[in-house]
């Protein structure tokens, strides 16, 4: 069975460690929706990978409460053709017997026909409810039809597609499937699918509380290809821009109802402390107060624990603490400078950059600061400001070891390095989406002050999200992946803004005539 300790994000309520027996329902009201699960029988998926899906789409499905108002249930298996094994049901045992007497058919990938016949299962559905498809797939379409136009249909009729890509498959099909690559999310293999249950319950709920049901707006298009524009030195490639309204207000329903809040490094009491705020700008909190600069926090993903770094003992060390300020420890404690601390996933582990070899590599410790381990080992590069992969396995950072400053991504484990970014110009402070596709970063390929721009996790699609002639620099996703917090200079010094993920909605966050920068966007606990 999937691992029983999750977080658990479903229709604004956040379940920190819950302890779950087999076959334990551990449903949450308020999410009235119309799913079909559409599953990948096929025969690339081994028979064990196959019931270890079975055990995540029972997880997924007793994740929700069931019933003639509230989530109805289908599930469509596919392999060659596209079976029905449950028409949308308010039985929540019926819709628990039907996968757990699933059988897998084998053969090959008919995600067309899965879709045609999803989408058939809403027709005389229920009035004013969101309908939902969730695909989830090891390989491509393979068979007659064009699942990219069958999902075009049913997306132009209402209803929302999210994807889960499995494995080293190409994920284009799927973002197309999907409307979008922040509708996918990736990971490894199917033992890792426990852990991005919390994402997929609640970016499924975000969707019933969005007008009619509708997705959000995509920020990268899948056929958006970058053209080479000259410039002036001939450096860099023009990159398509997205749409700005700076009057927009955020779009903060993407939220799904749930309360989140924002910690960010602020010189307001004359030097660099650590503050929090609600992210409609209410409820400032000043969290460390000292002669020491404090700063870079990095919330661990329950929102319980807020790590950062700190010179309050004379060198740069890393510190964490609770959420309101309390319980205050020092993480590590040598006569270097450590610093961007980054807590992974599962909260187990915090990745930040080092001077302990006389240059700047990135680490990895255990979340309680044992166990340091060197990650990088550039003998004269600066390699800093590591994010974590959704799955935890891998890091994205940025370097010059190439001579220009570039992002990269390296296995943790393996520590099989891939370049994302070639050019002469900065490219820096990266932050991994949630889904696994994107990473969000800031860059001055377009101008002599960084900009922020969002691109595929393999480096194409390159989309600019804001266009200012200041400073937008150091981005970080919003919880639900929809939203954007970054610093700014556009207001005379640094603030901290806010854009959706389509470059609609900037708003201006702090207005304090001090400095706030280096932003961490994380949800406010629900005990």
């Amino acid at each position: 069975m999937l691992r029983r300790q999750l977080l658990l994000l479903l229709c604004g309520l956040l379940i920190v460690g819950m302890a779950l027996p087999d076959k334990q329902t551990r449903a949450q009201e308020g999410c009235s929706v119309d799913l079909m699960l559409v599953l990948d029988g096929s025969g690339s998926i081994q028979p064990g990978d196959f019931e270890t899906m079975k055990d995540f789409v029972y997880e997924l499905a007793n994740s929700f409460t069931v019933g003639p108002s509230d989530a109805n249930i289908g599930i469509i298996q596919f392999s060659n053709t596209a079976e029905l094994y449950l028409p949308l049901s308010s039985d929540g045992d019926r819709v628990n017997a039907s996968i757990e007497n699933m059988t897998q058919f084998g053969d090959r990938t008919n995600i067309a026909a899965a879709i045609d016949l999803a989408q058939e299962q809403f027709v005389t559905r229920r009035e004013n409810i969101p309908h939902v498809i969730i695909v989830l797939t090891d390989g491509l379409h393979n068979m007659d039809g064009n699942p990219i136009a069958s999902a075009d249909i049913a997306r132009a009729q209402g209803t929302s597609i999210l994807g889960i890509a499995v494995g080293s498959v190409d994920i284009t099909e799927l973002i197309d499937i999907s409307g979008g690559a922040e509708n996918v999310i990736t990971v490894g293999s199917f033992d890792g699918l426990d852990v991005i249950l919390d994402i997929l319950l609640n970016n499924t709920c975000a969707i019933v509380t969005l007008p009619g049901g509708s997705p959000p707006p995509t920020a990268v298009s899948s056929d958006t290809t970058p053209e080479p524009t000259p410039t002036g030195d001939d450096t860099a490639a023009a990159t398509p821009v997205a749409t700005a309204a700076a009057t927009q207000a955020p779009l903060q329903v993407a939220m799904g109802g749930r309360a989140t809040r924002i910690a960010f490094a602020s010189d307001r009491d004359g030097d660099s402390e650590i503050f929090v705020i609600n992210a409609d700008g209410s409820n400032l909190t000043q969290l460390t107060n000292n002669t020491a600069d404090d700063d870079k926090p990095s919330w661990s993903k329950d929102g319980r624990r807020i790590a950062f770094e700190s010179n309050v003992d004379g060198d740069y060390e890393i510190y964490v603490m609770d959420a309101d300020g309390s319980n205050l420890t020092q993480l590590t404690n040598n006569n270097f400078e450590d610093y961007g601390p980054s807590f992974s996933p599962d909260g187990s582990q915090i990745a930040y950059h080092s001077t302990q070899t006389g240059n700047i590599d990135i680490y990895v410790m255990n979340a309680d600061g044992s166990s340091p381990q060197r990650i990088t080992s550039n003998v004269t590069a600066i390699d800093r400001s590591p994010s974590w992969s959704p799955d935890g396995s891998q890091l994205i950072y940025f370097s010059d070891s190439s001579g220009g400053r570039e992002l990269y991504t390296i296995d943790i484990q393996t520590q099989a390095l891939t370049r994302l970014t070639e050019n002469d110009v900065y490219d820096g402070q990266p932050d991994w989406s949630l889904n696994g596709t994107q990473v969000v970063f800031a860059s001055t390929r377009q101008g002599t002050n960084p900009d922020i721009y969002i691109m595929r996790i393999d480096g194409t699609n390159v989309v600019r999200i804001t266009d200012d002639p200041a400073t937008d620099d150091d981005p970080v996703w919003s919880p639900d992946g929809r939203q954007i917090v970054f610093e700014s200079t556009s207001a005379g010094n640094y603030d901290i803004w806010i854009v959706n993920a389509d470059g609609t909605g900037l708003t201006q966050l702090t207005t304090d005539p001090a400095r706030d920068w280096s932003a961490d966007w994380m949800w406010i606990p629900q005990d």
